[in-house]
């Protein structure tokens, strides 16, 4: 190949490689937004929690493992479970949050079991 050729071949190379980048910018920033999970996570973390701590204070807490609030933020539930799960009683009917997507499950000592 002749010198002319190889730097033709670099330039073009060059660019492909500068419009996938660009492009992958693009989708990041433009296409792929922060989903609204991820935006009151942590939020609905902090919440339970503190919701769990202030009914232990009056000590109000059910040994059901009660869902202490079906809509701590939007979409999310906060619910209290046995560690390790007990799965007659945390998954019966009357004890489960409703109407949420996503769920915070904190032990009976007010600690983070899960978030999903």
């Amino acid at each position: 190949m002749n010198k002319k050729k190889k730097k033709k071949n670099i330039l073009v190379s060059s660019v492909v490689v500068l419009v996938l980048i660009v492009l992958a910018i693009i989708i990041r920033v433009y296409i792929i937004k922060e989903s609204p999970y991820l935006e009151y996570k942590e939020e609905a973390i902090e919440k339970c929690i503190s919701l769990c701590q202030e009914v232990r204070k009056f000590d109000r807490m059910d040994s059901e493992g009660p869902c202490l609030d079906d809509n701590i933020v939007p979409n999310w539930g906060c619910d209290v479970v046995h560690t390790p799960r007990v799965a007659l009683i945390d998954d019966a009917n009357r004890n489960r949050c409703h109407g949420h997507k996503h769920l915070v499950e904190i032990s009976f000592s007010c600690e983070l079991v899960s978030a999903r």
